[in-house]
């Protein structure tokens, strides 16, 4: 808290000094990041007697659209530059290690205590530059948000400041002498540099002077909506000093200032408005075209679906009749091939059968089935294997018909020779006797 203390006290007093300065010089510049945030600085110089002051009056920030979607509150963001790097006093900064700004030979500068300045606090910074001397002061600029806890963290650099100061002789007149100054950022600068002060400072009307030809340059540039931060604060102070100034040409001036910038916004807000009604029309035609092109197509693809689907039953029938008509002349061939096989089979047997009848004698020793009626018509008849089955079983049969060749035949039985008459029967009647029982007819003979 005592430190913060100082340092404002310490800016209090460089302010108060500022008033019995020789020169002052007003820039302001607008530096860029490489993620899209961008700084807007207002801040003045001092020229006197070899010392050189520096003092921050505004700054403005705007974030790029990555980095605003991470630190939502604006008012949580800072922009530090470091005079040394490490040890600061009071606050802590991780995130990056960012660079310290370098003195060059020829300048004097006393470091601060706490090692850092952060630019919403206006702090003034003092240089001594030996007389004719000109030198250099390049000072980065860094993006710090504030985690608690006295902790910021790093996220980014944005632009380096480039400053020319060169010492010039005292004076006792207020209006005569210059200050060369030149300011440039990394990212793309965009610098409006004041005249020249006098010692007691700018008046309202000559603040109102400056600021009106600052407004209505960027009205110049500025093509949409909304302005930039610079023009918005710009038209602002004039808002404001436009009841403090008391010269009716410039307030006439102020507000035909004014006016510009309300006829600009109106201009631009209609443009916009045109615009979208424009997009918005032209999304509509867009869509009608589309949809009128879905529709034809749709109809399109039903028409030839309803094409395809005739084509293909045309074709299914087609073949199925095919089929249909394939499949009953295989069956009607088949059936006039098995009518010719049997009625050959059927003459063959019984062509084999006349031959077993009549003999084999005038077989063709050859080809012993040629003779055969009916053969050559069942080979006619068929072929393949049917033709090889007709002349195996025709070949069967022939064996069984050599089998009954080579048989020998059955001998006759023999024919009954007569009766020879037994020794009894040739005996005369007369002769025989009778015999007993169990007698031999021998033992019945007497002679």
């Amino acid at each position: 808290m005592m430190n913060c203390i100082h340092r404002h006290l310490w800016c209090i007093v460089m302010t108060l000094a500022w008033t019995v300065t020789g020169l002052a010089k007003e820039v302001k510049d607008t530096l860029y990041s490489p993620s899209g945030d961008r700084v807007i600085i207002d801040y003045s110089m001092t020229q006197n007697n070899g010392q050189v002051t520096v003092k921050f009056n505004t700054v403005l920030k705007k974030l790029g659209q990555r980095t605003q979607e991470k630190y939502k509150k604006l008012d949580e963001v800072a922009v530090v530059i470091f005079d040394r790097t490490g040890n600061y006093r009071d606050l802590r900064f991780d995130g990056q290690t960012p660079n310290a700004f370098m003195v060059p030979s020829g300048v004097s500068y006393t470091p601060s205590q706490d090692g850092y300045y952060l630019l919403q606090d206006n702090p003034v910074l003092s240089f001594g530059v030996s007389q004719g001397e000109e030198a250099q002061l390049s000072i980065p600029l860094y993006l710090a948000h504030y985690e608690g806890k006295r902790h910021y963290k790093l996220f980014g650099q944005c632009g380096t400041l480039q400053l020319k100061p060169k010492a010039s002789a005292a004076r006792s007149g207020g209006n005569g002498g210059s200050g060369t100054m030149a300011m440039q950022g990394d990212g793309g600068t965009e610098t409006i540099t004041t005249e020249e002060l006098s010692d007691e400072g700018l008046s309202p009307a000559d603040e109102a002077a400056i600021r009106i030809s600052s407004v209505m340059s960027m009205l110049d540039k500025a093509t949409k909506l909304p302005f930039s931060e610079e023009l918005t604060h710009e038209a602002a102070m004039l808002r404001e000093l436009r009841f403090k100034v008391t010269d009716e040409d410039v307030s006439r001036q102020i507000a035909q200032t004014l006016q510009a910038y309300d006829d600009k916004k109106q201009q631009l807000e209609a443009q916009a408005e045109s615009a979208e009604a424009a997009a918005a029309a032209q999304a509509a035609q867009q869509a009608q075209s589309a949809k009128a092109l879905t529709d034809s197509l749709s109809a399109a693809s039903a028409l030839q679906a309803a094409k395809d689907k005739k084509e293909i039953m045309w074709l299914v029938g087609g073949l199925g009749g095919l089929a249909l008509l394939v499949f009953g002349g295989k069956q009607v061939y088949q059936a006039i091939k098995n009518s010719q096989l049997q009625k050959a089979q059927k003459q063959m047997m019984e062509g084999i059968t006349k031959m077993a009848a009549g003999g084999m004698s005038n077989m063709n020793a050859n080809n012993p089935f040629a003779d055969i009626p009916g053969m050559k018509q069942a080979e006619q008849a068929v072929s393949g294997k049917a033709r090889r089955a007709l002349s195996k079983e025709g070949e069967a049969a022939m064996k069984r018909l050599q089998q009954m060749k080579n048989k020998p035949e059955a001998a006759k039985p023999a024919e009954p020779q007569p009766k020879r008459p037994s020794l009894n029967d040739q005996i005369p009647a007369k002769y025989k006797r009778w015999r007993k029982p169990g007698q031999s007819p021998n033992n019945n003979v007497s002679i």
